[in-house]
């Protein structure tokens, strides 16, 4: 795969709302953000997982609205607009970036992420709350997806936390996807995660 074919390809896949696996350097990769800790690296397997699991049944939609790339560095960028709730609500956006390395294989090797984390701090949207709350449960486990999923259930299932999140409009359905998709993680041990309907 071309460089070029591969940052189509997470451009696509963002704006779709739903990682595959084959663009990604699942062994060895990983991602570092501005938003937690620098220093922290989540692989990109656990990557891949929580936002097909969790993150991306949170927004209306992903806008990348930029790439770049430079073949001679084997590096490249994306800048998107994402935009939280449901097709019936559509909230609050932010604005972040990535700056990516490819390996010689031309998959994404490693990922730099750039936002704006009072977003998160400052904004009491239930949705985007939501979002905070679950970057606790899902980063808070040392990146082993059995332990950040076991903890996510816990909390949809068992948790005064999740019936307050309920009670505002849109968020039951989102989260009913969320723990679909964790049924099916459960079952399956898979990263070929069925879109939510």
């Amino acid at each position: 795969m071309t460089l070029q074919a591969t940052l189509n390809a997470l451009r696509d896949a963002y704006q779709a709302k739903h990682f595959g696996e084959d663009i990604f350097d699942l062994d060895v990769g990983y991602l570092q953000t501005s938003v937690e800790n620098n220093d922290d690296r989540m692989p990109l397997q656990f990557f891949v997982d929580y936002n097909n699991i969790w993150w991306f049944e949170l927004l209306h939609s992903v806008d990348v609205y930029h790439t770049s790339l430079n073949p001679e560095t084997g590096t490249g960028a994306v800048a998107f607009a994402i935009t939280y709730g449901d097709a019936h609500a559509p909230v609050d956006a932010i604005h972040g970036m990535q700056f990516l390395r490819f390996n010689e294989a031309g998959k994404i090797a490693y990922i730099r992420t750039f936002a704006n984390p009072n977003f998160w701090v400052k904004n009491p949207n239930p949705v985007v709350q939501l979002d905070a709350f679950g970057n606790h449960i899902w980063l808070g486990t040392g990146y082993y997806l059995d332990s950040s999923a076991a903890s996510a259930i816990a909390f949809l299932d068992d948790s005064a936390d999740a019936e307050r999140f309920r009670q505002h409009a849109g968020l039951d359905a989102q989260m009913g996807r969320i723990r679909r998709n964790l049924d099916y993680y459960a079952a399956h041990k898979s990263t070929q995660w069925p879109r939510s309907a």
